[in-house]
């Protein structure tokens, strides 16, 4: 990013004229920017990195109350996707090219998107709330968020490399857990699954067409639930999740919901679940999720 901000700052200015550049400097620095910018009367607010940049900057619009009051309705959100996977870049239609991107905050318009609230437990028992754009999942898909965080080798090659060699490390360790699971006033169900992932956006890991159901303004999310399938399944299906041909397996669902919850609940064995959003671990089971219909303006492309 610091080799690629000159480039990008002088297409900027030469877009939109002046601005104010602030930099992050440790984790969750963004949204206190973004806060901070808000606050300072600053009506849009463009978010230059990846995914996990995106939702720090998006948190940011939201006050401190476990982030249900917008600091400014009218704020908008302008995105110039550069990091490893740039997922939401693809799932808002805005282009994975930087000179696309910066065309849709010359010309697209702002619109209303929804958002995800997630709520998740620590290690001590403390519960933490984060809102998202993208997605939030937990199991294997969580894993392998940790696994591309930790490599350095395939981000500097691309985004999708980086996830395939994460994808194949989480593979060969990955052991289902038994989980309970309720969607929106259903039942609780008692299933094992690979991963469960809860989608606002159609892409996630590097371009995995995981949601392709999914629309960002339509009020609700999708739960995209992979049940008790083992390595080989997943390999063989890696493909079609690219192009999101998987929801013919029989053991992956999908169902659209307003608010779901989940905890562990096969006994210490299962251990601790990591749940991740935006492609950032953020905590573990027991979590409750729900949408937020509309609540956020973002600068997109005039077709979407």
């Amino acid at each position: 990013m610091a080799k690629r901000w000159p480039e990008i700052e002088a297409k900027l200015k030469q877009a939109i004229g002046s601005f104010e550049t602030v930099f992050t400097q440790y984790p969750a620095h963004a949204t206190h920017l973004t806060r901070s910018a808000i606050n300072g009367e600053f009506n849009r607010i463009i978010a230059v990195g990846g995914d996990g940049t995106l939702s720090q900057v998006i948190n940011g619009f939201f006050s401190d109350d476990g982030h249900k009051t917008p600091l400014n309705p009218d704020a908008v959100l302008g995105f110039l996707g550069v990091g490893t996977g740039c997922d939401t870049a693809r799932s808002l239609g805005i282009g994975n090219k930087l000179d696309e991107q910066i065309k849709t905050l010359i010309n697209g318009r702002a619109l209303p998107f929804d958002l995800g609230r997630v709520e998740t437990s620590g290690v001590d028992g403390s519960t933490s709330v984060q809102l998202f754009i993208n997605m939030c999942s937990f199991g294997i898909s969580a894993d392998i968020v940790s696994a591309v965080n930790k490599a350095s080798l395939g981000k500097n090659i691309s985004g999708r490399f980086a996830y395939l060699i994460g994808a194949f490390k989480a593979l060969i360790t990955n052991k289902n857990r038994k989980i309970s699971l309720k969607i929106n006033d259903g039942l609780e169900v008692k299933q094992t699954v690979a991963l469960v992932g809860v989608a606002n956006g159609a892409f996630c890991g590097g371009g995995v067409h995981l949601t392709p159901m999914a629309l960002m303004n339509d009020a609700v999310l999708d739960a995209i639930v992979v049940g008790d399938v083992g390595f080989f399944d997943l390999v063989r299906y890696m493909r079609r999740l690219f192009k999101g041909k998987h929801m013919s397996h029989p053991k992956i669902s999908h169902q659209p919901l307003e608010k779901l919850s989940a905890h562990v609940s096969g006994g210490e064995e299962h251990g601790l679940m990591p749940v991740e959003a935006d492609g950032e671990f953020i905590g573990y089971l027991p979590c409750h999720i729900d949408v937020c219909p509309g609540a956020i303006l973002v600068q997109v492309n005039l077709k979407s």
